[in-house]
């Protein structure tokens, strides 16, 4: 087939055509989170916010677990929102020496910046307090047979770019949860062994007391590096600011866990094989098996309080795409 040679106008044309399209599918593609209110005139010491996915929950449990290590007592903790979003995102930019041009975005949340010359493209949800960072290699594919970084390496390096972006509180932390091995097929990636591998993916999550705090679709912070340590997406969650221990709340035991109903879990993630997409979430699951669980905090970043939640970790059978992994939540006290 031979190759167009379009102009150069109508190259950039095009390129701000699907960054359009882009930043529509960004805005309109919010998280779903809602924040619970209390009626005027009344107090509530704590305030659990509503879930809401768009996964469906199993129709039954087959716990594999008979004890969690859980305390008897829990801080609730008391926040305050981030305020920093703009100047975390310009130094964020600096970090990574991200040059592009402003995208305007009339009554929009959203502060996009575009590099069509690097198919870069990084951008800030003021109203989610998220980012996300992203190099399209669709556009732009990895040079092959580059040298491999080690992956403690690329953890470390990560590290040091989210302290020296973040500005985080003392008491706050942030601890890499885990790490897997990806590769490409065509606009996707997908889980594989080391050998096939193109790509890394770690995710991260902030700490308090040692206690991970997820965010309504899972990790605080979620990055993607080529083997030779280049970073290909950040997802970045931003942080609270001012945590502050509150009064203690007893936890639910696992007895209580056990015996309170399907319905009033919440499917956080599921993640599946290569032929497991995003779309697919929505699919019926008869039972799920729980080999796992442990406390953390769940952050809303419209709620001033981080609140206790118990997560579960299992897996699922589907006839399509086999084994899924499942991760399922429930407020660790009444």
């Amino acid at each position: 087939m031979k190759k167009l040679n379009l102009p150069r106008k109508t190259n950039i044309i095009i390129g701000l055509f699907v960054v359009a399209i882009f930043i529509f599918v960004i805005f309109i593609n919010t998280k779903s989170f809602s924040p619970t209110t209390t009626p005027p005139g009344q107090k509530s010491a704590v305030v659990f916010p509503e879930v809401t996915t768009y996964i469906n929950n199993p129709n039954q449990f087959i716990w594999q677990i008979d004890s969690l290590n859980l305390p008897e007592e829990i801080n609730i903790v008391s926040i305050k929102q981030n305020t920093q979003a703009e100047t975390i995102l310009k130094n964020l930019k600096e970090k990574l020496g991200f040059k592009g041009t402003s995208e305007t975005i009339p009554n929009s949340p959203l502060i996009f910046y575009n590099n069509l010359l690097e198919s870069t493209n990084i951008y800030l949800n003021k109203d989610e307090n998220f980012i996300q960072f992203s190099l399209n290699l669709l556009e732009k594919p990895l040079p092959k047979n580059t040298a491999s970084k080690p992956l403690d390496s690329i953890n470390q390096d990560t590290l040091d770019l989210l302290q020296k972006t973040l500005n985080l509180s003392s008491s706050v932390s942030i601890t890499k949860n885990s790490t897997n091995y990806q590769k490409i097929i065509g606009p996707r990636y997908v889980n594989t062994t080391s050998d096939e591998a193109d790509l890394v993916r770690s995710t991260y999550s902030y700490s308090i007391n040692s206690l991970p705090v997820l965010f309504p679709k899972g990790n605080s912070i979620e990055t993607t590096h080529s083997l030779s340590g280049k970073l290909i997406k950040l997802s970045l969650n931003l942080p609270f600011e001012s945590p502050k221990q509150e009064s203690l709340k007893k936890v639910k035991t696992i007895k209580e866990i056990k015996a309170t109903p399907v319905s009033q879990f919440v499917t956080i993630i599921l993640s599946g094989n290569e032929q497991f997409t995003l779309s697919d979430q929505e699919i019926d699951i008869d039972t799920a098996i729980i080999n796992n669980g442990f406390l953390g905090y769940l952050y809303n970043h419209t709620t001033t309080t981080i609140s206790p939640y118990i997560f579960l970790t299992g897996l699922t059978e589907n006839e399509q795409f086999g084994e899924i992994e499942i991760l399922l939540t429930i407020p660790a006290i009444e």
